[in-house]
């Protein structure tokens, strides 16, 4: 009986350690695929390009490691979380999307004065085609505090 308290708090300790679902992409041939977009650094840093990721499909987490996808899904309406940031500003926004059948889609942005253009665009065709764009006031911003030293006298 006494061997048995230490197996009943490990069983606790990792109860707690549970992990959330993560969303699994749907592998049918008619099937429609979503990616974010990564800038490059510099058009990064001068406010060109931002970053998109797409932080849940449906409600379900997209989880840590490929953030911008491909995520794939039937065809149909779906909700995406999203997530988009240019240097030290960022929001985050959930949209419904119509996905169709075998076409893949990337989720653009650019940060243009306290707003981000998010674009949708088919990039299954050649040309591609912006489907539908999207203004999205900046939410947030990650400016780093610094302290302030004065020297005393």
């Amino acid at each position: 009986m006494r061997y048995l308290a230490p197996q009943l708090i490990m069983v606790a300790f990792l109860a707690g350690c549970a992990t959330t679902a993560r969303y699994q992409n749907y592998l049918g041939q008619d099937g429609a695929c979503v990616k974010g977009h990564s800038a490059g650094f510099f058009d990064y840093v001068s406010e060109k390009e931002s970053m998109v990721s797409i932080d849940a499909v449906d409600g379900v987490p997209t989880g840590g490691g490929a953030i911008y996808g491909p995520y794939c899904f039937p065809s149909g309406k779906h909700s995406l979380g999203i997530s988009t940031s240019s240097r030290n500003t960022f929001s985050k926004l959930h949209l419904e999307l119509q996905f169709d059948p075998g076409k893949k889609y990337e989720l653009r942005s650019d940060l243009r004065g306290i707003s981000f253009i998010l674009k949708f665009v088919d990039i299954s065709t050649s040309p591609e085609v912006m489907i539908a764009e999207y203004r999205v006031k900046v939410s947030g911003s990650e400016v780093p505090s610094f302290p302030i030293i004065i020297p005393a006298r």
